[in-house]
C-alpha cells in the first residue's frame, strides 16, 4: 500500500492517518435498527407471533429453481450450489400468520442468492445450512466445483470474508401474493463461532441489510459489531449445538425482527490463521428472547457407596445474576460426606460465562448413630422473605438473591 501512495504522490503521513481513522471507526449502523440487551428488554409481542426457523423441515417439499443450482456429492453429505443469476428457492409453509382481520394464513419463503456470491445449500440435523465456500486458489473444506468455479471465477473477497447476500420473501401460501407491510416477524441466527486461538478474530457473522428494525442479544455476549449492523461471533468456539440456551451458545446467539415482506442479509465468515480455509455454515435457527434466560438448580442425596438416591428436590428457576446457597439437611441412619464428583457447588452465581442449568449431587454414607430425619420435608420448609427468594420444594435454604439494580425479570 506505501509503494501505491508514493506513486500517487499522497504524503505517506496523511495517508497513514486515514487509514488509522478507518480501523478504529465505530461500525457502520443504520439507524432505524435498534440494539436491545435481553436482560432488558423483549421482543415485541408482534413479532413473536411469526418465528422464522428451519426447525423439522420437510427437505423433499424444497422447490429449487430448475437448472439453477449443481448437485456435489461430499463426503456423504449432498452440497448445492448456485449456478445463475438470482438463484433462490422456495420453502412451503413455513410457518403461520394472522392479519389485522384475524384472518390466519399459511406463508411460503423464497430465498434468493446475490448474483455472483458463492454459497452452498446442505440439509443436516433437520435444518436447512447454508456453508462458505473458499473461492480462491486455495482449497476450503468443502469443494469448490470446477463446474461451480468456471461459472463465478476464481476470487478473494476485498475484506477478506467469503461469504453471500440473501434475502427471504414472504408469500401467502394459497394465493402467491405477497404480504403486506404489516407483516413482521423474528428469526435467530445461531452458532455465530468465534476463535479461541484468535479470541479478537471476527470469524463468523451476520449483516442486517435491509428490512429489519431489531437486534437482541445478552448484554455479555460474544459476539463484536461491525460492517453494517454486523455481528460476528468472537473470542471462542460457539460450542455444542443442542445447548443453545446455555454458555458459550447462548453468547453466540443473535435474534432479529423485520417488518414487511421481505429482508436482506449477507452471511460471512473469515478465515483463521491457524486453519486458513475453514468453512462455518449457518441456518435459521429459534430465536432465543428474554423468557429463555431462565435456568434450573435441582439437587439430591445419594448414598455414596450403592447410588441409591436419597432425597430429591425440584429446583428453582435461576437468572443471570442470581446467587445459591444450599446446606445440606440431615438425613436419617446417614451423615453428609460431601459432594459427588461433577455435582455443581453448594454456593455460587448465575454469570453470563456459565449460564445452564444445575445439577447439586450430595453424598451421603451410612451411619445409624444419627438422629432421625430433620430436613426434606414440606412442613420444615422456610418461606420466601422479601427479597431472598427460598427455593420451593426444597429444605436445603437454597437462597436465590435477586439482583437490585434494574433487574429486569421475564414472566415465568
Amino acid at each position: 500500500m506505501l509503494k501505491r501512495i508514493a506513486r500517487g504522490s499522497i504524503p505517506v503521513l496523511a495517508a497513514l492517518l486515514g487509514l488509522l481513522a478507518a480501523l478504529v471507526a465505530p461500525p457502520a449502523h443504520a439507524a432505524d435498527i435498534g440494539v436491545h440487551d435481553l436482560e432488558t428488554a423483549s421482543v415485541p409481542a408482534g413479532y413473536r407471533q411469526f418465528a422464522l426457523g428451519s426447525d423439522g423441515l420437510d427437505f423433499d417439499s424444497i422447490e429449487w429453481d430448475d437448472g439453477a443450482w449443481m448437485t456435489y456429492r461430499f463426503q456423504s453429505a449432498t452440497y448445492r450450489y448456485p449456478v445463475k443469476p438470482d438463484t433462490g428457492l422456495t420453502i412451503p409453509n413455513v410457518g403461520k400468520w394472522t392479519d389485522e382481520d384475524g384472518t390466519t394464513r399459511q406463508i411460503d419463503m423464497r430465498l434468493s442468492v446475490k448474483e455472483g456470491d458463492v454459497i452452498a445449500f446442505l440439509p443436516r440435523k433437520g435444518r436447512l445450512w447454508w456453508r462458505t465456500v473458499h473461492t480462491g486458489k486455495e482449497t476450503g473444506s468443502i469443494p469448490y466445483p470446477d463446474e461451480v468455479r468456471s461459472i463465478w471465477g476464481t476470487f478473494t473477497p476485498a475484506d477478506g470474508r467469503y461469504g453471500a447476500t440473501m434475502t427471504a420473501s414472504f408469500t401467502y401460501h394459497d394465493t402467491g401474493e405477497s404480504v403486506p407491510d404489516t407483516f413482521k416477524g423474528v428469526v435467530g441466527f445461531n452458532d455465530l463461532d468465534g476463535r479461541d486461538d484468535q479470541p479478537d478474530l471476527l470469524v463468523e457473522g451476520v449483516e442486517l441489510l435491509s428490512g429489519f428494525d431489531g437486534a437482541y442479544r445478552l448484554k455479555d455476549a460474544e459476539l463484536a459489531e461491525y460492517g453494517t449492523n454486523g455481528f460476528s461471533g468472537i473470542k471462542r468456539d460457539a460450542g455444542d449445538e443442542s445447548k443453545m440456551n446455555e454458555s458459550p451458545q447462548i453468547l453466540h446467539r443473535l435474534t432479529a425482527t423485520w417488518s414487511g415482506s421481505s429482508f436482506a442479509f449477507h452471511y460471512s465468515a473469515i478465515p483463521p490463521k491457524a486453519e486458513p480455509y475453514i468453512d462455518p455454515w449457518g441456518t435459521f435457527g429459534p430465536s432465543v428472547d428474554a423468557g429463555d434466560l431462565r435456568w434450573t438448580l435441582n439437587a439430591k442425596a445419594v448414598d455414596k457407596e450403592t447410588g441409591t438416591v436419597l432425597r430429591t428436590w425440584s429446583g428453582t428457576v435461576l437468572r443471570i445474576g442470581d446467587k445459591w446457597s444450599i446446606r445440606p439437611p440431615e438425613i436419617g441412619g446417614y451423615r453428609y460426606a460431601g459432594l459427588a464428583a461433577g455435582s455443581d457447588a453448594l454456593s455460587g452465581t448465575e454469570t453470563s460465562t456459565g449460564l445452564r442449568n444445575r445439577l447439586v449431587v450430595l453424598e451421603y454414607v451410612s451411619n445409624p448413630t444419627t438422629m432421625p430425619d430433620t430436613g426434606g420435608h414440606a412442613s420444615h420448609l422456610p418461606l420466601a422473605i422479601g427479597g431472598l427468594a427460598m427455593v420451593a420444594a426444597m429444605a436445603l435454604s437454597v437462597l436465590a438473591h435477586r439482583r437490585r439494580h434494574n433487574h429486569f425479570n421475564p414472566p415465568v
